[in-house]
């Protein structure tokens, strides 16, 4: 996607295991003309289907962290649901090892710290069991994944992203100096709200909203997912010129 001329920021958007950049789409159509959406497309899906999968998380921070310095200029601000909010925690802590300009606030949603232990073994369970496992969770419906080819392509992305977030290992760093929004939802199953105060620690600005809806909650509440962004971006804008 071409920046826009005279834009506000960039919003940078991190999808979910299995998830491709099609899934933040639907944004654009709440987010004001000056704002420019950029969703990150891991390897092994939709044009990039080619591509070797990622397996690990830091190759793929680092990739995204040369991507946003080619590719960014101006304010931009993260947003990372799920897997995605562990890809985008890992990326700002890789921006700030580098140097690189960090983005205004860091969004997070449905995720549980990272601290925190991880216990789930998904990625190496058979197949079937897989499946079974990604239609309790929500995220894609039993006949899809039951499809010979289109089926059997997404089970691999899936198994794929699920090993790069549970064979994750956080290290100990400095809390982040950015604002830190964590979101979540009142019908998560998975990461109920009371496991989104940890990410407390990981940084000095925090703040927590919970929303209605499941873990996929950003589907359906997405109107005002994206308007408590802007309002929170808008705010720190606010704050930025007072004391300048």
């Amino acid at each position: 996607m071409r920046p826009r001329a005279n834009k506000l920021f960039t919003l940078v958007c991190v999808p979910h295991a299995g998830g491709g950049a099609s899934s933040f789409h639907p944004w654009q159509r709440h987010l004001p003309a000056r704002v420019e959406l950029r969703v990150v497309q891991l390897p092994g899906r939709e044009e990039r289907w080619r591509e070797p999968l990622v397996r690990r998380l830091e190759p793929a921070c680092d990739a995204l962290a040369h991507a946003i310095e080619a590719e960014i200029d101006g304010p931009y601000a993260i947003f990372g649901h799920s897997m995605g909010a562990l890809v985008a925690y890992e990326l700002v802590r890789t921006l700030r090892r580098r140097a690189q300009p960090l983005p205004m606030r860091l969004f997070v949603s449905a995720r549980a710290a990272p601290h925190a232990p991880i216990v789930t073994r998904a990625h190496t369970l058979p197949d079937d069991e897989l499946r079974a496992t990604i239609v309790h969770h929500g995220g894609t419906a039993h006949a899809i994944l039951e499809d010979d080819a289109f089926g059997a392509a997404l089970l691999r992305v899936i198994r794929a992203d699920f090993e790069l977030s549970e064979t994750y290992a956080h290290a100990p760093e400095a809390p982040l100096d950015i604002p830190l929004s964590v979101y979540g939802a009142t019908l998560d199953r998975l990461v109920p709200p009371g496991r989104l105060d940890g990410w407390r620690q990981h940084a000095r600005d925090f703040s927590l909203r919970i929303f209605e809806g499941d873990h996929f909650y950003v589907r359906t509440q997405g109107t005002s997912v994206v308007h408590s962004i802007l309002q929170e971006l808008a705010a720190d804008s606010r704050a930025a010129a007072r004391s300048a």
